[in-house]
């Protein structure tokens, strides 16, 4: 039994229940260019990233520039908005986060911001995909479980294949992104994981399997809850841990909560829960096993114990928190770019707020 504590567990009464703190879901919907690579500090990208042409997206001035149709999918949007906050309440940031903000702040009174040196934050991007998906029309995930490897001219954002290449492209732009909005203060440090292997089965589009998401997925009718919502993070943790095991080459330990700057970035295979527009059984496009973006600060009783041992101290490591992002937002007649999901859930890792309110979905 999960823990009520779980998810720095402050409950609010609401019609569907409880809700806890710490665990949410962020609401994106961003039309970004066709890649992460668009915008920021123009310089030469390397020879492992591939890169997408960018679209011009004209802005919206109001709601009488939108057909019928496109009003109809926006209520849609926010009534399944609304759907996602009830269940998984306010929002949180990193504790690693905001104790590393402090030390900056302290660091930068004492001698100044000049003589501080930029911040190097440690990231690894972990893909989770599926061994199966007997789901079926219930989730995005292909039907084999894997990532989108096939490619597909009508995409327009985020077109497969969603290799390793589609990956380290984003993971160039969050570095450019982050670099932009600190001023040069932020490094980005991120890997992929896995790599690239020629020997498995799903290359170039291979990650790490659990199960199933039939596992995990509330199924027809249903919704997430956060029960199933903390054991699906969990196994995604463990079974990259298992994998670090072997891999001489990175130690799942070095990102946990004892190493302040670093930071776990969980990407799977299928659409995310806020792209869904349809929520009635039997209608096309109706995928309630599509898993929800958000940041997870695991409750004390939750946090997952790791095998793999931290190659500094030589201890076995804790994990306490990380994010969980799609590898497509795009669905139900809405274009996205997980560019938009990879940015936000990064800059609570650095211990930034939503500056939204995360109960209604508003401006603040």
């Amino acid at each position: 039994m999960v823990s009520k504590q779980t998810i720095e567990s402050t409950r609010h009464s609401s019609r569907r229940g409880a809700r806890w703190s710490g665990l949410f879901c962020v609401l994106l919907l961003a039309l970004m260019g066709g890649n992460a690579l668009a915008g920021g500090p123009q310089r030469a990208v390397s020879a492992a990233t591939k890169q997408y042409p960018a679209l011009r997206v004209m802005p919206l001035r109001s709601l009488e520039d939108l057909s019928s149709a496109q009003i109809e999918k926006l209520s849609k949007r926010e009534q399944s908005d609304e759907l996602i906050r009830r269940v998984l309440g306010p929002h949180g940031v990193s504790k690693k986060g905001l104790a590393r903000a402090s030390r900056r702040r302290q660091e930068i009174a004492a001698k100044g911001l000049e003589a501080v040196a930029p911040d190097t934050l440690n990231v690894l991007v972990v893909l989770i995909d599926f061994e199966t998906d007997r789901s079926g029309t219930l989730t995005s995930v292909t039907e084999d479980g894997g990532f989108m490897c096939e490619g597909d001219s009508s995409i327009i954002f985020d077109p497969p294949p969603h290799d390793e290449h589609f990956f380290e492209a984003h993971i160039e732009g969050l570095g450019r992104f982050w670099s932009s909005m600190s001023r040069g203060r932020l490094v980005v440090n991120a890997r992929l994981y896995p790599p690239a292997d020629p020997q498995a089965d799903r290359y170039p589009c291979n990650g790490i399997s659990l199960s199933d998401i039939a596992d995990y997925g509330p199924g027809p009718g249903g919704f997430w809850d956060l029960e199933h919502l903390i054991k699906l993070v969990q196994d995604m943790i463990k079974a990259a841990d298992q994998a670090s095991l072997d891999d001489p080459s990175v130690s799942l330990a070095d990102f946990d909560f004892d190493n302040p700057n670093s930071y776990v970035i969980f990407a799977h295979a299928g659409g995310d829960l806020q792209s869904n527009l349809v929520w009635q059984p039997g209608q096309d496009g109706y995928s309630p096993n599509d898993i929800p973006t958000f940041f997870v600060q695991l409750g004390e009783d939750d946090v997952v114990q790791l095998e793999s041992t931290d190659s500094v101290t030589g201890s076995q490591g804790l994990m306490t928190e990380c994010s969980v992002i799609p590898e497509s937002t795009t669905q139900d007649g809405l274009l996205g770019s997980i560019a938009a999901a990879l940015y936000h859930e990064f800059g609570h890792a650095l211990g930034l707020p939503d500056i939204y309110s995360t109960l209604t979905g508003l401006p603040t």
